[in-house]
């Protein structure tokens, strides 16, 4: 779906010892994401929401 509408995604994991690494395995979304980050979840989501600005100011 994301896909097909071209809306700009990045894809958030929380570092790993906030999640299991399973969900990066089996991430659905992976291959059409601009990114795909991970880290601490008080920084994580600010950092790609950056990432995203950036992307869509380019």
């Amino acid at each position: 779906c994301l896909d097909t509408v071209a809306i700009p995604t990045i894809e958030v994991f929380l570092a790993e010892q906030y999640e299991s690494e399973e969900d990066k395995v089996t991430s659905i979304l992976s291959a059409i994401c601009l990114d795909s980050m991970s880290g601490h979840p008080l920084t994580i989501f600010t950092d790609a929401l950056d990432r995203l600005v950036n992307h869509l100011t380019e």
